[in-house]
């Protein structure tokens, strides 16, 4: 009988550090052009630029916080695999208890070819009734556990997930 817990992934250390100076250097930026708006004289061409600029860094720090939400939110799932029995939770509740017969297909990938680029492999889960009922970012020891659970239950798998090869 199988048994698997797999927790959506976490950012690490060094990405959260990444998105954190990504929101500091664009905010202290947006500040410095903010601050040039009260100082300098209404020259049009420089206060258009000055306006295109805090358009753009404030469209920057705005695109980071909703990466951040959502990349925050798959820490929250968690896939439970007890024998033919699957439980999705989401904040520690029980959203799905399925039986494998319901899942329709496992569809595995990750999002870029380009090696600075590569990103950890996803899992979508879809049922005949109601379609993808999870959507997952994991981990590859949990790619590879969760790849081998569902060939051995003969649950379809669409495997997408591209690795690095040196």
């Amino acid at each position: 009988m199988t048994h698997l817990t797999i927790q959506g992934r976490s950012l690490t250390a060094m990405e959260w550090g990444n998105r954190i100076l990504i929101l500091a250097l664009t905010t202290f930026f947006v500040s410095g052009v903010s601050h040039s708006f009260l100082t300098d004289t209404l020259d049009p061409i420089g206060f258009l630029l000055r306006i295109l600029l805090v358009v753009a860094t404030t469209s920057i720090i705005i695109y980071t916080l909703i990466m951040i939400f959502k990349e925050y939110k798959y820490t929250l799932y968690t896939l439970v695999i007890r024998g033919e029995r699957l439980k999705i939770h989401y904040k520690e509740q029980i959203l799905y208890s399925l039986e494998k017969d319901v899942i329709k297909m496992a569809y595995f990938f990750n999002l870029s070819e380009e090696r600075y680029k590569m990103s950890k492999p996803f899992l979508d889960l879809f049922t005949k009734e109601k379609g993808r009922i999870l959507h997952l970012w994991i981990e590859y020891k949990d790619y590879e556990a969760l790849k081998a659970y569902f060939i051995e239950q003969h649950i379809p798998v669409k495997d997408e997930v591209i690795f690095l090869k040196d």
